[in-house]
């Protein structure tokens, strides 16, 4: 239909757009790049309890992957601003990077969301390992 198309170059919204930049940016978005959305979603997370100074691992489901964080569902939570591990493969897995728990979303009867902030930048092999699902050993072999 053209009524939608029309409809949107009428609006006065689309003048104050940067078209070169998709989706716009937000000032109050504190993110250090884009976030998107995790084809390799099965990860490990570790960190260390407090109370028992104890490793402890939980499976994690990779929502959404940024190079300085991500979006994650877990049955067991660490405390807020605990340090840990995201890792692939298994709790241990080099195949991965520090990151401090910046929000933890509690349910009452389901999984924990946690936003993670990583301590340093995401290194590149895992990042395309989790948004375009491709590891260096999928590389064809010449």
């Amino acid at each position: 239909m053209v009524v939608i198309p029309e409809m949107l170059a009428s609006s006065h919204w689309l003048d104050e757009v940067d078209d070169t930049a998709w989706p716009p940016a937000n000032v109050a978005d504190r993110r250090g790049g884009p976030r998107y959305l995790a084809k390799v979603v099965d990860a490990w997370l570790t960190w260390q309890c407090p109370r028992t100074r104890e490793p402890v691992a939980t499976p994690a489901l990779i929502l959404e992957f940024s190079e300085s964080g991500a979006f994650v569902v877990v049955d067991e939570a660490p405390d807020p601003q605990c340090s840990g591990w995201l890792g692939l493969d298994a709790p241990t897995s080099p195949l991965g990077v520090e990151a401090r728990v910046v929000a933890v979303d509690s349910t009452k009867f389901g999984p924990h969301v946690l936003r993670l902030a990583f301590t340093t930048p995401c290194p590149y092999p895992l990042f395309k390992a989790v948004v375009l699902g491709r590891r260096d050993q999928d590389a064809p072999r010449a």
